[in-house]
């Protein structure tokens, strides 16, 4: 597989980090997986996380 589709893998199943996936974008609480709402500040704006390569 070429890196590009690689990566791509990695990202949709996960790589086994610490970082969350996904993110409020109201209160910042990170998810492993989608949401679509926010236990912690019942926000709709759920987002994939930035992640600092």
């Amino acid at each position: 597989m070429g890196s590009g589709v690689t990566d791509r893998i990695k990202s949709l199943v996960g790589t086994g980090d610490d970082e969350p996936d996904f993110e409020c974008a109201g209160c910042g609480r990170g998810f492993e997986a989608n949401r679509q709402q926010c236990p912690e500040c019942d926000g709709f704006d759920i987002r994939r996380a930035s992640r600092s390569h």
